[in-house]
Parts: C-alpha cells; structure tokens; sequence
C-alpha cells in the first residue's frame, strides 16, 4: 500500500481516499568544543642523501630532470640531484636527496638513512616503463636528522572544522536514536520508527569558532568548537500495521484464516518513493506480509471435503508413503498416522475407517 507521511499543519493537498500518517520531525540540538591536534609539520633537520643507480631497461631514450621523484615500498620519497639522460640498456649514478615528508605526509628526517640494495621506482612515470627504468641505491644513505615543529596552515582548520562537522552530525544522529527509545518506553501504544535517509534529514551548523589568529604561528594544537540543530523524520509503525492489517484481512481466502502472530512489526517493508523538498510529506510504499491457514475443522463444510480429499488420497497406501502424501498436501504444514493395530503398515481400504483430526496450532 502507499501511505503519505505528512507533517502536522502542513498544506498539502492529499486525496481522502489516500492513507495519511503523521509525519514527526525529532530535532536536537548538539554543541561540541575539539582540541585538534593534526597541525601541519614543518621538517628543520636534515634530510638523507644516497647515490641512485638508475637503470634503462628499455629500448627508448629517457631524460629524467631534475628533482624527478623516486619512491620505495615505504612510501619514502628521494629527489634526483640533477638531470639525467640515458640510452636503451644504460645506467648512471647520481645522488639523490630525500624529501621532507613521504607519501602518508609523515617526517623522513633519520628514516631515510636506508640501507643500500633498495627498489626505487618512478612515480611520474607510466606503469609499463617503471618495470623498465628504475634505480637503486648501491649504498646506504646517511645525513637524515629527525626535527620538525608544527606550524597552525589555512587548511588545517579547513580539516579541523570538516572533523567537528563529522563529530556533530554523528552525535546528533545518536541522539535522535536516544529520544526515538525514550519516546517508545514511555509510549507502550506506540512504536516511533525513524526514516535511515541522509536525504531525510536535516541540518544547519551554527556558532564555528576557528582560531585564524593562530595561522602561521607554532602551536601544538588548537581549540574548535561549533554547533548543528539536526533533524530526522519518523512515523507510528503500530499505526500503520494496524491500518494494512485491516485490509490484510479483506484478502484471506475462504475457508482460510489470518495467524495474528504472523502480522508482526518485522513485517513490515517500507520504502520511500517520493518526498516534498521541504520535507513536508513522504510518500512511502509499505509492503506487509501474513500467513494464512486453511481452517480444516470436519465440522465446516471446507474442512469436510478436504478430509475427503485426504481419505481418497491414502486409503490402501503403506504408513510411509501416506505419511508422505498428506505432508505434501499445501495445506499441511506436519503430519503424522498411527494405525491399529500397530503392526499393521497398511491404511485401510475403505474410507471411513480414516479418521482425521486437526491439530491446534502451537
């Protein structure tokens, strides 16, 4: 079925013959102050050098310039000290310099003294021609010194206040769960169920504070703090079972009957199919599932015929194949037969001397 979720007061304009449930907003309300501590680090050690044998195992010409890249299976990074031009099959050595960050964004300084016999390839170049020209370092660098400070950049609090937004939009999220189960053990009659839709919600972030007068300076952290007003939408999920089980039952077969266990919450499949930009409605279409049973009381004029149906289908058959046929009946879901006396394994051949009986559901 399709059911319109719509707010309270809201001015839209709805067919009467279309379900309507009420549509709740639950807004909070989250402020939070960080401490970020990821400020950029600025290297003033010293940086490793080592000669780099580099190797031309094709059969193009290459000119690599200089401060061409070269990097290792750890990421770290060395510079070439001057240019270099290398026929098919040549090599040549020169010194490279390593960079003050690798790859992750992590101090070289000490780390780039590498011991020698190390892989280097060519970042800038494509993938085929570093399986041809590479190089490697016949000796261990030496020089690098480890020794950096942390100097606040622009893009630290561009970082800072994406991480707070994050933590904001997480916290609030969790605290609407929170007031969803409050409001369910307070309301027995009741179950509030959220819509899990990040296009379904709503947030407006308010009050950054970002410490720009620290740019540029030495600090090993700095304050961040802001807030978000957060909303999420959620309807009456007992309401809307009770309303599909009412038509549910409009669709049970005759001579069958609805298991009222079997229309459950878990049953229930919702999907949102359209909504308003503002979110003043939400079009769901909910799918909800029962387990009819055939009603085979012998008094009932269904339940005779099927009784006749069962005797014609068993008599004169062996215990087990019988067994076997009523358990295939669709109707049935377990079956069992005893005879007398009992070490008969044959049912007998005249119908009336079967008798069935219905089992209450367990």
């Amino acid at each position: 079925a399709n059911i319109f979720l719509v707010q309270s007061g809201a001015l839209v304009d709805i067919p009467d013959r279309v379900r309507t449930v009420e549509l709740r907003p639950i807004t909070v309300r989250v402020d939070r102050a960080i401490t970020f501590d990821q400020v950029s680090k600025e290297f003033i050690g010293t940086s490793a050098v080592t000669p780099m044998k580099i190797v031309n195992e094709s059969h193009e010409q290459f000119s690599l310039r200089k401060g061409s890249r070269l990097t290792n299976q750890a990421g770290m990074v060395f510079r070439l000290d001057e240019a270099v031009f290398l026929e098919p099959g040549e090599e040549a050595t020169v010194t490279a310099t390593a960079d003050p960050l690798d790859l992750y964004g992590e101090v070289i300084g000490e780390r780039g003294n590498v011991p020698a016999g190390l892989r280097w390839d060519f970042p800038g170049l494509a993938e085929s021609e570093r399986l041809l020209v590479y190089a490697t370092n016949p000796e261990a660098a030496s020089g690098g010194l480890t020794s950096f400070e942390t100097v606040l950049k622009a893009e630290d609090l561009q970082l800072a206040e994406k991480r707070l937004k994050q933590e904001l939009l997480a916290l609030a999220s969790q605290m609407v769960d929170e007031e969803i189960l409050l409001f369910n053990q307070e309301h027995k009659d009741q179950v509030l169920t959220r819509l899990y839709y990040d296009e379904l919600t709503a947030h407006a972030f308010s009050g950054f504070v970002l410490p720009t007068q620290f740019v540029g300076e030495k600090v090993a952290s700095v304050p961040v703090e802001g807030s978000v007003s957060f909303t999420a939408f959620g309807y009456d999920a007992e309401y809307i079972l009770t309303l599909l089980k009412e038509e549910l039952l409009t669709h049970v077969e005759a001579g069958k009957r609805l298991l009222p266990e079997s229309v459950r919450l878990d049953r229930l499949v919702v999907h949102v199919i359209d909504y308003a930009d503002d979110l003043s409605w939400i079009k769901l279409t909910v799918d909800l599932s029962g387990t009819e049973q055939a009603v085979l009381d012998p008094l009932t004029p269904m339940g005779a015929r099927f009784a006749k149906t069962v005797r014609e289908a068993v008599m004169g058959k062996h215990v087990e194949d019988a067994r076997r046929i009523v358990r295939n009946f669709p109707e049935v879901e377990q079956a069992d037969i005893s005879v007398w006396p009992p070490c008969s394994t044959i049912l007998p051949t005249i119908p009336y001397h079967i008798s069935i009986s219905v089992a209450p559901s367990p």
